[in-house]
Order: structure tokens, then C-alpha cells, then sequence
């Protein structure tokens, strides 16, 4: 371990249990912690060793510290406090987004459904429009800078470690930019920031309309065959229809995201009318949801382990693991006799299945499979209902456990 990891451990071991590295950038790196006194996973951001007397690194270290601090909004991280290392290193104590990036998102379940898109582009509508409300411009919104999960749907917009303040325009990024240094990803730039000309919150606009399009067909508003010839066509070609890539996508959508992609910043929605907007399309297309979900909105406790068992996505792994068993299953018991299987033989299937769902079901809550690889998964339950969910977990695996029991004394019954 570096010594600094050692020295985060030692000078934050009174208030964290430091578990593991989640994320590493070329300014910080970030580790997740659980708070002793709540048991509340946070996340803790410290920057980099090297640039720790790096007078523009720290600036914008601390640029994000102060901007994320101020804004007080579901979907943008929060920042609990700030702090310096003994070695002069800063870190900030940040709320633990459980998800991953869009990029790997997309990257690893593909492109979102039109019903997707809307609602993360309007919580990312939302939290900019908190943002610019405040005056302070984003300047890097990216996929790489937003957190979203599938299972529980929020979306958080992440590091503003770049924002500006609007006041400030041009004059207050020069400030943090060494000599002929880009701030941010040119992919997502508006056309006035590849000008170098003065950020207003209509950039911030344009950087979700090219976000927008990611989500629907993975790829850009524009046909480049290289990063320079993407430039220039974020500063002079028109977008690709979004209905000739996704026929699909509903014409309402496609003309919020061309309205987004305007060339001229003035023609931009701003963030709170592109949320109003897209509120208005959700509840266009928004589906009632299930009998169920009432009672476990009107019982705390239901509700917070029906959430913790999508964010674990236990209702993928189960049905998978029950479906393929009894299709496995329904294969052996009609061709035994065909393929002379021998009864020894079968009844290990059987109980090999049947012991397999308790383990299927246990390992979930520790582990998440769905996602192309195999992830620790830490609780958030509160502490209020830690008693109740151990109880329902406890009853969940008890019935799996009466359900293999069940498999294991037909095959014997039946062999």
C-alpha cells in the first residue's frame, strides 16, 4: 500500500473504516469508507501525491469542494466536509453513489430506452438548473460525470472540479488553465467553448443534448472519422437526425435534443425549461406502476429492502438461476429413461439444484453478477432497519431453503 493510503487510513481511522479504492483520475484518487458513528457509506476523494503543491490542482480541488458544497440537490453529489491530510494532501467526504458511470453503463448494457433517456435527462436538466440557479456553470458534462443504476433510476451529476462561476465567465477558468490546456472532453464541448469564447449556462445545455444522443444510439450527433473533424463539425455541421439512427425515438425527444445541439446559445432551452419539458414527456408515457408497489410505498421497511434488493438485482439473478434450473430440470426428468440416466446420477442433479438456490440467493446479497462482472456489493440500509431486513432476509432464504428441500424429495420420491 503507498504511504499515503497508509496515512489516510491512520488520520481518518477515528470517524471511517477506509474499505477499498473506487475510482482513480489523473487529479484524484476516491475511496469508499463507512462512517462509524452512522454506518454510512461515503465516498472520500484525495488528491493525487504529486499534485498536492500543484497551486492550479489544489485551486481546482477546492473550486469543487466549495461549488459541489453549495448546491443542495438529489441528483448532484453531495459533499459532507472537507479536510487536509497531515502531509498537506486535501480530500473531501463525499456521498457514496451506488452505480457506475454512464460510459460503463452504456458500455456494458448498450443503448437506454426512450423512457430512460427522458428521465436521466431530466434529473441532469434538474440538477443543472439548481447549478445555474446558484451561478455556477458545469463546463464537463459528460457520461464519464454521471452515476446512473437502472434498478433505483436516479441520476447524479458528478465532479465540478472545472465549473466556473458565471460572473467570472472565461476570466475565472484561465485561472485554473495552464498554457495552452483544454478543460474538459472537446467531444461534449459547445461550439463557444471550442471558440474559446465566454461559458454561459447554455453550454452546459449543449454538453447534455450530445449526452442525450449517447444514450440513444451510443454514438455522437455528428459524422466524424476523427477527433479534429469532430470539432469542426460540432462548430459548423448540422446534427444527424436522431430518427434516422433510431427510428424509434419519439419525435418529441429528438426535437428537445436538436434544440439543445442549437449552434446559437441563445436558442438553447435553459436546464429548468428542458426538465419542464421532459416532465411533460414522461407523464406522457409514464406507466402506472404495479398493485404492489403501494404497500411497499406505504411500509418504510418494504420499501427500503425492495430497493436494496434491485440496486443487489437479485430479481435478475433469481429468475435466471429458477428458469434455467427447472427448463434443466423438465430435460433430465423427460429424457431419462430415453438416455438411461443413471438414478444416482439423478438425484445428484436434483440435489445439486436444490441446494444451488439457497446459495444462489445468499451470495446475491453479497455479490452482483448482472453486470458482465462479478462485484462487491456493500448495504445501505439505515441502521434503524438493519433488525427487519436481516428478518426478511433471514425468511427469504429460509424459503429457498424449503424450496430445495422440496426439489431434493421429488427426486428422490420420483427416481
Amino acid at each position: 500500500m503507498e504511504e499515503r493510503d497508509a496515512r489516510l487510513e491512520t488520520e481518518l481511522a477515528a470517524e471511517f473504516e477506509i474499505l477499498r479504492p473506487i475510482g482513480r483520475g489523473s487529479m484524484a484518487r476516491v475511496w469508499l469508507a463507512r462512517e462509524k458513528a452512522l454506518r454510512r457509506l461515503d465516498a472520500i476523494k484525495v488528491l493525487r501525491t504529486e499534485l498536492a503543491r500543484d497551486e492550479i490542482a489544489r485551486a481546482r480541488f477546492e473550486l469543487e469542494a466549495r461549488t459541489s458544497g453549495g448546491l443542495i440537490h438529489p441528483n448532484v453529489v453531495q459533499v459532507h466536509r472537507v479536510g487536509v491530510l497531515s502531509d498537506g494532501t486535501p480530500f473531501l467526504v463525499m456521498e457514496y453513489v451506488e452505480g457506475r458511470n454512464l460510459t460503463d453503463t452504456l458500455a456494458a448494457e448498450g443503448a437506454l430506452t426512450d423512457d430512460e433517456a427522458s428521465s436521466v435527462l431530466r434529473q441532469l436538466a434538474a440538477a443543472l438548473a439548481e447549478a445555474h440557479a446558484h451561478k455556477i456553470i458545469h463546463r464537463d458534462v459528460r457520461p464519464d460525470n454521471i452515476v446512473w443504476t437502472r434498478e433505483t433510476g436516479r441520476a447524479v451529476l458528478m465532479d465540478f472540479g472545472i465549473a466556473a462561476v458565471a460572473e467570472s465567465g472565461a476570466e475565472a477558468v484561465t485561472r485554473l488553465t495552464k498554457s495552452g490546456q483544454l478543460l474538459g472532453d472537446p467531444a461534449y464541448m459547445s461550439p463557444e467553448q471550442l471558440r474559446g469564447e465566454k461559458v454561459t449556462f447554455a453550454s452546459d445545455i449543449y454538453s447534455l443534448g450530445v449526452v442525450g444522443y449517447q444514450l440513444l444510439t451510443l454514438g455522437p450527433p455528428y459524422r466524424a472519422s476523427s477527433r479534429a473533424a469532430l470539432t469542426q463539425a460540432h462548430l459548423n455541421a448540422a446534427p444527424i437526425p436522431l430518427e434516422s439512427i433510431r427510428p424509434s425515438t419519439s419525435p418529441e425527444l429528438a426535437a428537445l435534443l436538436l434544440s439543445c445541439l442549437s449552434k446559437r446559445p441563445e436558442r438553447r432551452p435553459s436546464a429548468s425549461e428542458l426538465g419542464r419539458a421532459l416532465e411533460r414527456l414522461d407523464q406522457r408515457h409514464r406507466k402506472l406502476p404495479p398493485p404492489r408497489s403501494m404497500l411497499i410505498d406505504k411500509v418504510p421497511v418494504l420499501r427500503e429492502f425492495h430497493e436494496e434488493m434491485m440496486r443487489r438485482r437479485i430479481t435478475k439473478v433469481l429468475p435466471w438461476y429458477m428458469g434455467s434450473s427447472l427448463g434443466f430440470l423438465g430435460f433430465v426428468g423427460l429424457f431419462a429413461d430415453m438416455l438411461s440416466i443413471p438414478v444416482n446420477l439423478i438425484r445428484t442433479v436434483f440435489t445439486l439444484v436444490g441446494v444451488g438456490l439457497p446459495i444462489v440467493l445468499v451470495s446475491t446479497w453479497m455479490f452482483d453478477y448482472s453486470g458482465g462482472r462479478v462485484r462487491r456489493t456493500e448495504s445501505v440500509t439505515p441502521m434503524r432497519s438493519a433488525v427487519a431486513h436481516r428478518l426478511l432476509r433471514t425468511a427469504g432464504v429460509a424459503l429457498s431453503v424449503l424450496v430445495g428441500v422440496v426439489i431434493v424429495w421429488i427426486a428422490f420420491r420420483w427416481s
